[in-house]
């Protein structure tokens, strides 16, 4: 699987544990990761950042707390990518936009 492929299997997962275990989840945000997810598919990145920042502050296990780090890492990392990918397909990228990307 490609990594935007995985991430969205991670995420589908997390949701699916998060739906079948209502009454067991209680120290994850768990309106939080699904926003993040949500602004992350619709493009807007840095809400979504945001999001998982936030999510991260306010878990209470250390569980939790490596799931949602794993989710904002594969987020971070997929952004990354494309950013790099588009800068490296674009005629027009200066020195300054490899640095942006770095």
């Amino acid at each position: 699987l490609d990594e935007a492929a995985q991430q969205l299997a991670s995420i589908v997962e997390l949701c699916d544990l998060i739906s079948k275990n209502p009454n067991k989840v209680r120290s994850l945000n768990v309106d939080a990761v699904i926003r993040a997810d949500y602004y992350a598919c619709s493009g807007l990145f840095d809400h979504a950042r945001d999001i998982y920042e936030e999510a991260i502050l306010t878990v209470r296990t250390v569980r939790y707390f490596t799931q949602v780090f794993d989710e904002y890492a594969q987020f971070e990392e997929v952004s990354l990518n494309k950013r790099m990918e588009m800068v490296a397909k674009d005629p027009s990228a200066t020195s300054e936009d490899d640095i942006d990307v770095e």
